[in-house]
């Protein structure tokens, strides 16, 4: 049962991954250079680049900012501020497409479907029409490897059994926990 319970958490959290902009901040020293090739240079000096800030705001109440209990978008939004996931995709380099995975709470994820192929029937897994256990190779089984530093506010360390419990703790339906239905029906 824990296996499949950190199966159905590895899926979600892999799946829950979200691109990721890369910014330099640029020191208010640091003069603006033209893009354009075609500017013509001049004695007058380049201006500074400005600073802005930007400032979030809110509707939801804080007693929903957490993933068992957020109901609308204001709740959900500001769970990337207070979450980490296991990876997020990042984009490498915008003007050809090309995006990587950025492993924050995780070094490492690892399909391995083909080996543990006998753990889609013990936990009955819903294959495509046509589909059966022992042809399937890829994509239902997965090895996480977790960031070794990572650690709650207190210090202590984040493994396998905090995972666990956290899964357990959605489930659990004395906890009447709104956004359980992920895990369990639907998505």
């Amino acid at each position: 049962m824990k296996k499949a319970l950190a199966l159905m958490l590895v899926v979600i959290m892999v799946l829950a991954a979200f691109a990721a902009c890369k910014h330099d901040p640029v020191k208010p020293d640091e003069t603006q250079k033209p893009d354009n090739t075609d500017v013509v240079e001049t004695d007058k000096p380049l201006e500074p680049k400005k600073e802005y800030t930007y400032n979030l705001y809110s509707t939801s109440l804080g007693s929903n900012w957490n993933p068992h209990t957020w109901e609308t978008s204001g709740d959900s939004d500001i769970l990337s501020y207070l979450s980490s996931p296991f990876c997020t995709m990042q984009a490498e380099n915008t003007e050809d497409g090309i995006y990587q995975w950025v492993y924050e709470m995780a070094t490492e994820i690892n399909d391995v479907t083909k080996d543990h192929q006998d753990d889609l029937t013990k936990y009955a897994v819903t294959l495509g029409e046509g589909v059966d256990a022992a042809s399937v190779e890829k994509g239902y089984v997965f090895e996480i490897k977790l960031n070794p530093n990572a650690k709650w506010e207190d210090g202590t360390p984040i493994n396998a059994d905090s995972y666990i419990e956290s899964m357990k703790l959605l489930l659990d339906p004395e906890m009447h926990n709104y956004r359980a239905n992920l895990y369990y029906a639907g998505e």
